[in-house]
C-alpha cells in the first residue's frame, strides 16, 4: 500500500472529518488551504496557504473539506490538473 501526502481544502466540520479519515487510512495528512486564511494551525496541522496555493504543492493529492455543495463545486473548478485523494 502506497501512503499518500493529502492536503485539504477548507478549514470547517466538514474539513475536520475529512482529516479524521485520511489519518485512519494512514496517510499522511500536510495540512490545509483555506480561501481567507486567519489562522496559522488547523487541528495542530499547518495552514500552507489560500486555496490557490495548491499549486506549490504538486506531488500531493488533495480533497476538498468544504460542507457546502456549490461552494466546493466552485473549488473544484478552480484547481487544475491536481491528483484526488479517494
Amino acid at each position: 500500500m502506497v501512503l499518500k501526502k493529502v492536503i485539504v481544502i477548507g478549514t470547517g466540520g466538514h474539513a475536520k472529518v475529512i482529516a479524521d479519515i485520511i489519518l485512519k487510512n494512514n496517510d499522511t495528512l500536510l495540512g490545509f488551504l483555506d480561501k481567507d486564511p486567519v489562522q496559522k494551525h488547523f487541528l495542530g496541522y499547518p495552514i500552507l496557504g489560500n486555496d490557490t496555493d495548491y499549486i506549490k504543492y504538486r506531488d500531493c493529492c488533495f480533497i476538498i473539506g468544504v460542507g457546502n455543495s456549490k461552494k466546493r463545486e466552485n473549488i473544484y473548478k478552480n484547481l487544475k490538473s491536481v491528483k484526488w485523494y479517494n
